[in-house]
């Protein structure tokens, strides 16, 4: 091989071309594609274990609310009107008046769905109607996870 050749062929391998960069971006998107889906997974996850801690303090908060004035509570599941999320609201059972308690307003991406509309705590702080709460993700409906109202 003569001197040309070898300074010519060491000359064009300094460089990247086109196909190998355009290569390298194909496997970065294949590798991409595949992650993006299971950080959405997360989400979901970190979302409803926020929405349970709320609800289960939600319901803590009403219970202590009865226990404390000795009067009648009720945790009461209501939809926003023209919206898709759902509100929690502590109210005197039979009454429209509030407790104090500020209402708790899901995220639009948790779906609450109940065996009662409301539960009612009495003065002592014991719910009258046991029953369930669960939250199912929007975003992922594998993504799910039942309160009990005792």
């Amino acid at each position: 091989m003569n001197t040309y050749s070898r300074l010519n062929s060491l000359h064009r391998s300094k460089g990247v071309t086109l196909v190998e960069i355009l290569l390298v971006i194909a496997l970065l998107v294949i590798v991409l594609s595949f992650a993006i889906p299971s950080m959405g997974g997360a989400t979901a996850k970190a979302d409803m274990l926020a929405a349970v801690e709320n609800v289960e303090y939600s319901i803590t908060s009403a219970r202590n609310s009865a226990r404390m004035n000795e009067k009648d509570v009720a945790l009461k599941i209501s939809r926003q009107s023209g919206d898709a999320s759902q509100v929690l609201k502590f109210i005197r059972s039979g009454s429209a008046d509030g407790v104090g308690i500020p209402d708790y307003r899901l995220p639009e991406d948790i779906e609450l769905v109940a065996d009662q509309a409301s539960f009612e705590f009495d003065e002592r702080g014991l719910v009258r109607n046991p029953g369930t709460i669960t939250l199912v993700s929007r975003v992922d409906e594998s993504v799910s996870e039942t309160v009990e109202v005792r």
